[in-house]
């Protein structure tokens, strides 16, 4: 889709050049642009993956992923209202792993729509930007 950028070459930046190990011989592209995966915070990672195991058991196994009504603009008021609740000192359920659930599922729909495996209706009407 043409409405949504293509955050796959970050500031085009992602020539792969090789690197050799001069002991083994051995050739690899460089890492660049496939991702930190090893930044990602395990206690946060976790907090995410439990809050997806609470809404497999109370809604059905991945089934968020057929989309959400509303969509993108849904799971961005979510995110709001979560962030509302932190501020408002509320504890009554984990805001923060609730507003990294909607901010993936929000990514998800922005990547299946491009890919064209799902309507563009589950984007938001003001925000069409994948950084």
């Amino acid at each position: 889709m043409e409405n949504i950028k293509d955050h796959k070459n970050i500031n085009n930046c992602l020539a792969q050049p090789t690197v050799s190990d001069p002991d083994t011989g051995a050739v690899r592209s460089y890492d660049a642009g496939r991702g930190a995966f090893e930044q990602i915070s395990s206690h946060g990672l976790l907090r995410l993956a439990q809050r997806y195991e609470a809404g497999a058991i109370q809604k059905g196994l991945r089934n968020w992923e057929q989309g959400l009504p509303g969509g993108e603009a849904r799971c961005v008021r979510s995110i709001m209202r979560h962030a509302n609740q932190i501020l408002l000192l509320d504890e009554s359920e984990d805001h923060f792993a609730a507003i990294a659930w909607n901010a993936f599922a929000a990514m998800h729909f922005q990547e299946e729509i491009k890919a064209g495996r799902m309507d563009e209706k589950f984007l938001f009407i003001n925000s069409r930007m994948v950084p």
